[in-house]
């Protein structure tokens, strides 16, 4: 079933009725309304983006003097971390993600149980799960995993994606050079799944896709921008109406290593590689430069 607008619109303001702040026109001056307005996180998908270290740093406008700023209180930070406890608390007890539509389902009578319950408890403290007669000490080594796991969720958080950091692909020569220094642009800003045709974001999991499809838009805006090679360009077309920015890329290393067009590309530097002389032919540069360039065509 498709995730619709609508749909998430409800689930967000059926999540907004259980944590009792009602939604921003309900509530505009409450404190986790304000909070995920400075978050950018007011929506449905952004609840469920959000880490401890976003909301310990939240900060959020006075309500009568918008020029102090508050910082979030540790009672609502902890309620803004309710609706992701939840969903793994479902899927721990019934073995199956919840879906869009299953929240306007919860009663707020389960969802406070749920908040009073050991469970969110050891979610809050990134214990493992508590599963019922038996107890499940924290190790050394799960404090490490745990920590790690919101470290890296932390990082990545902090990550700008900035498009202006992309070089211009306008020269097909230059290909390896610019590939080189794309691939490098994108997995620093964290869009190195994009760079796997072969990789396909969890169907099941909503959160996934929302990224994947989030980071797909965003490179093809900067493919649109960026690459103005012919070739480019019809790529660029072809996946103009799915925003596709993984095709396009698969489609470029495709046309630049498998072509006929790199076929001939590759038969002329063999050529040069094989039959060039230092001392005899043109080049600008000494014995350093020359082999830097050799090997490059290498």
């Amino acid at each position: 079933m498709p995730i619709t607008p609508q749909a998430t619109e409800q689930s967000y303001k059926a999540i907004l009725e259980l944590l009792g702040c009602g939604t921003a026109a309900d509530k505009p001056d409450h404190p986790i309304c304000l909070a995920l307005n400075a978050l950018d996180a007011a929506n449905f998908f952004g609840l469920f983006t959000l880490a401890r270290r976003d909301l310990a740093l939240v900060r959020y406008p006075d309500p009568e003097n918008r020029t102090l700023m508050i910082t979030l209180n540790t009672g609502h930070a902890n309620a803004l971390l309710l609706p992701m406890g939840y969903r793994h608390f479902h899927f721990q007890k019934n073995g199956t993600q919840m879906r869009v539509d299953d929240w306007p389902l919860v009663t707020v009578d389960e969802f406070n149980k749920y908040r009073l319950s050991l469970e969110f408890e050891a979610y809050l403290n990134d214990q493992p799960p508590i599963t019922s007669g038996t107890t499940v000490p924290l190790t050394s080594s799960s404090t490490t995993i745990n920590s790690n796991r919101y470290g890296i969720v932390a990082y990545k958080k902090t990550i700008k994606r900035d498009a202006s950091q992309f070089k211009v692909f306008s020269n097909k020569r230059y290909w390896a050079q610019w590939k080189l220094h794309f691939t490098a642009t994108a997995r620093a800003q964290d869009l190195q799944e994009l760079l796997d045709h072969h990789h396909c974001p969890d169907p099941s999991d909503p959160d996934d896709l929302a990224v994947f499809n989030a980071k797909n838009e965003f490179l093809f805006s900067v493919f649109v921008d960026k690459i103005t090679t012919d070739e480019g360009k019809s790529y660029i077309r072809q996946h103009a109406t799915t925003f596709d920015a993984q095709a396009i890329y698969c489609d470029l290393c495709a046309y630049h290593t498998s072509s006929t067009h790199a076929q001939l590309d590759t038969s002329a530097k063999l050529t040069w590689i094989t039959s060039v002389k230092y001392g005899h032919d043109r080049f600008r540069g000494g014995h350093s430069a020359f082999i830097a360039y050799f090997v490059k065509q290498l």
